[in-house]
């Protein structure tokens, strides 16, 4: 309304749609941004680690690994006559047995194109292993890989995407979570180094929580590296479609046996015990094969023989529980280390 001379002029509806216009700006920018409760700075901070030096070198790490993948991707397929898995007409003393007049027995140049996939996809998975934000963000088979002329390529089929890492304030701190798989087995990633968890039994599992617990009451910590492993696993590490090459390292398969359990037969699941869940490859947290100590050995052993578990002679990171046929003959000699 109009004031005398002098006044200031206040317009009453104005004023209320300047308001309403704040009120409806302020509640948008809350719905926006939520109820944030992390200090100031904490998601610029998260960014930084997403993008500092050590996902640099993450990717690449990833560079360099598809160079050598393809590599030992051809390398394998020569070491396995052109096949990766066995062809219908089998083989004889470990090679592969060709035929020229059955294609499914020959290999060809569009084959052996197709066979390069599965071997680089498994090496290149192998190789992830080692990033586990890498591995966790893209795997072997996200990529395409082909051979054309006498060059490979790795052609990305997705981008990489790294995760940030926020932690709220005054956050409980993560709890290890264990899923029951439709086998019965228990699929955890607490006392566990392979990427996407370790999967044992239920009572190998509570074992292994066991001798933890020991362990930490010593001053050190344990991790699974070696679990349950699937038959087709145990199939590729025995054929050398693995990093460790066992096949091309010991032709002889005699020879062979005394690395890696021989994958094929009725009774495999017997004598490979990896595959019954109740095996276990094992070290301190923060070392490998070249940083234990024959103190380091000796005191992973005691730990594992008071949680009750059984070391096989021959491999001093290896244990078994419960029921496997070398766990029997261990209990009925009454000894915690047996062939």
């Amino acid at each position: 309304m109009k004031s005398k001379k002098g006044d200031l002029y206040f317009d009453l509806p104005l004023i209320i749609i300047i308001l309403f216009i704040l009120g409806y700006a302020m509640i948008t920018i809350y719905n926006l941004t939520g109820d944030r409760t992390e200090e100031l700075g904490q998601k610029q901070q998260a960014i930084i680690d997403t993008s500092s030096i050590s996902k640099e070198s993450a990717l690449r790490y990833l560079d360099f690994a598809g160079k050598f993948v393809g590599e030992q991707a051809v390398y394998g397929i020569g070491q396995s006559g052109g096949y990766y898995e066995e062809p219908s007409c089998g083989n004889y003393l470990g090679y592969v047995l060709w035929d020229n007049v059955n294609e499914e027995c020959f290999p060809t140049k569009e084959s052996l194109n197709e066979q390069f996939q599965p071997f680089a996809q498994n090496y290149l998975n192998s190789y992830l292993a080692a990033y586990p934000d890498l591995a966790a963000s893209i795997t072997g088979y996200d990529y395409l890989f082909q051979i054309i002329g006498n060059e490979f390529y790795a052609l990305p089929l997705k981008r990489v995407a790294f995760t940030l890492k926020t932690v709220e304030k005054n956050a409980p701190p993560e709890t290890a979570e264990e899923v029951i798989t439709p086998e019965g087995l228990v699929h955890f990633t607490d006392v566990c180094s392979q990427t996407g968890g370790c999967t044992l039994t239920e009572e190998a599992y509570k074992l292994l929580l066991r001798a933890q617990e020991i362990a930490q009451k010593k001053g050190v910590s344990l991790e699974a590296y070696s679990t349950y492993r699937s038959v087709e696993k145990q199939i590729n590490i025995w054929e050398g479609r693995t990093p460790e090459n066992y096949k091309q390292r010991f032709p002889n398969e005699a020879e062979r046996r005394g690395y890696v359990c021989y994958p094929y037969g009725d009774d495999v699941e017997q004598r490979c015990s990896h595959l019954s869940g109740n095996a276990i490859d094992i070290r301190f947290k923060g070392k490998n094969a070249a940083t234990m100590t024959p103190e380091d050995w000796t005191l992973l052993y005691g730990i594992l023989a008071e949680a009750g578990w059984v070391r096989y002679e021959n491999e001093p990171w290896h244990f078994e529980c419960c029921s496997t046929e070398r766990y029997a003959r261990a209990q009925e000699e009454g000894v915690t280390t047996i062939v």
